[in-house]
């Protein structure tokens, strides 16, 4: 509330977007934002408008995948505030490309301070931001994932 200059844009018509606007209104808060669910194109677009963008899950959320919405992110070169199951792969993810902070569901109080610190530190969310687009171009695109498997192949490949 007392940086009116970060904005939160919320994305998307899912079952908690009702209760985060009435806890928005209630609060008072004017730097909050409300848009629906965005089209793929218009989607990328705000994910490149942003300067970080949140990864909000459910610590009951313990499959083994990584969040299409953090690759999305990272592919879009911008850091990553992520809460989730401290098992999930996400965790290991943000970790391994240096892209962001992770903190286990239910630490909203950590949330607020990773903002703040990418907020105040110059150029660090540019970093992380870089460091994500990095990461995403060689293990997610074509080239990176053609290596993957023809490694996984080769593990398996016996003789």
């Amino acid at each position: 509330k007392e940086h009116e200059d970060i904005v939160f844009v919320m994305a998307g018509d899912g079952i908690f977007r009702q209760d985060l606007q009435d806890q928005a209104e209630a609060k008072g808060l004017t730097n909050v934002r409300f848009v629906p669910t965005q089209p793929p194109k218009e989607y990328v677009e705000l994910l490149r408008a942003s300067d970080v963008c949140l990864v909000p899950l459910s610590k009951d959320l313990k499959t083994p995948v990584v969040p299409g919405k953090l690759q999305s992110i990272m592919a879009a070169g911008r850091p990553a505030i992520c809460w989730a199951d401290p098992a999930s792969d996400a965790r290991r993810l943000i970790a391994d490309a240096n892209c962001g902070s992770f903190f286990p569901a239910g630490r909203h109080d950590h949330i607020a301070q990773a903002i703040l610190e990418l907020y105040r530190a110059n150029g660090m969310a540019a970093e992380k931001g870089r460091n994500g687009r990095d990461y995403a171009e060689a293990h997610f695109g074509r080239e990176g994932s053609t290596r993957i498997y023809d490694e996984l192949i080769a593990l398996g490949g016996g003789d």
